[in-house]
């Protein structure tokens, strides 16, 4: 007989059909596991035996539940999915992750773990129901604290926003008419290559030396003309055009374009890959010059609130400096009146007066601007 898993005895009764038989073995039986084999020995009058064995079968758990799992000494804590914690003390470097299954689950990936780290500690276990119908797999997520106070603490944290605002930062920074143009360090290919006419033997020369010097090209080898070729790399800033054309060549000469510029330089074909170079590590130089030059040259300094006034309203862009009291109503006002809000604390400036808003003492130099 089967009976259900949440069944933990059961009660055995012998019925006789003859009243002159005896019948041992009634009684309440414990199921201590999934089977109980208990024996009825029947007696008859004339002393004839016989033996009915009942065995009794507890159907098995489909409990595969978080609850078959702990942390020794600890509790565990919800945080999402299939995920819990536990926080331990510093002090504490390992901890016991134990099977306390009373339904016959497995729980893979047990015992002591030690060496944790300080923060988090993530555990994968499998808890699988007795009967195998249920696999589940949990974190298991050990929280070792930092401080000598043993509580958690909220540490100082930034966005760099280096994300598609990254991307859109390089493109209004260093892009001009013509499309993009790409600081050499980080362009992925630094060289587009536009072969002009049959120059197939020179260009895999060409494409051999810049190999094995690590630079980074493409070749443009459709069929439009020259004319749209050149435009399409302006368009995508590789930083450095080269112009092989067969009549240059048997000049032994190419045309070098730098994006930044667009000037045009002509070294012999030996010298190309020196020059690429030279000509990269100069793009990236200027390149970072000028547009530092542009931030500076768009950086004003506000002394007192009509200065302020002055430069919100007349100057395109860039950034004020003001001083400032601290306080957030000075912030409101002037997002208030200007639409302009605080970029960033100068702490390597020392404050230069009262504060620029309400003329109260000023605690530090901040930088305002208008944000896009």
């Amino acid at each position: 007989m089967t009976v259900p898993k949440n069944v933990n005895s059961v009660q055995i009764i012998g019925i006789r059909e003859d009243t002159t038989s005896t019948i041992t073995g009634n009684g309440v039986y414990n199921i201590t596991g999934n089977e109980l084999m208990v024996n009825l020995v029947v007696t008859a009058e004339d002393g004839t035996v016989r033996v009915i064995r009942i065995n009794v079968i507890r159907s098995k758990s489909t409990d595969a539940s978080i609850k078959n799992v702990k942390v020794e000494g600890y509790s565990l804590t919800y945080v999402e999915g299939n995920i819990y914690s536990v926080t331990i003390p510093n002090e504490v470097n390992s901890v016991e992750i134990k099977n306390v299954s009373e339904t016959g689950a497995i729980v893979d990936n047990i015992g002591i773990k030690s060496g944790l780290k300080v923060g988090n500690n993530d555990y994968e276990v499998t808890v699988t129901s007795q009967d195998g119908s249920n696999v589940i797999k949990y974190i298991i997520r050990v929280i070792r604290l930092a401080d000598s106070d043993n509580t958690l603490k909220t540490p100082y944290q930034t966005s760099w926003g280096t994300s598609t605002r990254m991307i859109g930062a390089i493109i209004m920074t260093h892009g001009d008419d013509h499309g993009l143009v790409l600081p050499p360090m980080i362009a992925p290919f630094k060289v587009i290559i536009i072969p002009i006419g049959d120059v197939s033997e020179k260009l895999d020369e060409l494409k051999n030396s810049l190999k094995e010097n690590a630079i980074t090209f493409k070749v443009d080898e459709t069929n439009k003309t020259p004319g749209f070729k050149f435009a399409e790399a302006e368009v995508k800033g590789y930083p450095i055009r080269i112009e092989l054309g067969k009549r240059d060549l048997e000049n032994n000469h190419v045309t070098l374009v730098r994006r930044d510029t667009l000037e045009k330089i002509v070294v012999p074909f030996d010298e190309i890959v020196p020059k690429v170079k030279e000509l990269l590590v100069i793009i990236q130089k200027d390149m970072f010059n000028r547009a530092k030059q542009r931030r500076d040259s768009m950086i004003y300094d506000a002394k007192n609130y009509d200065e302020l006034k002055t430069l919100a309203t007349t100057k395109d862009g860039g950034f004020i400096k003001i001083n400032w009291c601290g306080k957030e109503s000075c912030e409101n006002k002037i997002k208030d009146d200007f639409g302009i809000k605080s970029r960033c604390l100068i702490e390597d400036e020392k404050v230069t007066g009262p504060c620029t808003v309400c003329g109260n003492d000023a605690v530090t130099r901040l930088y305002i601007g208008r944000q896009y």
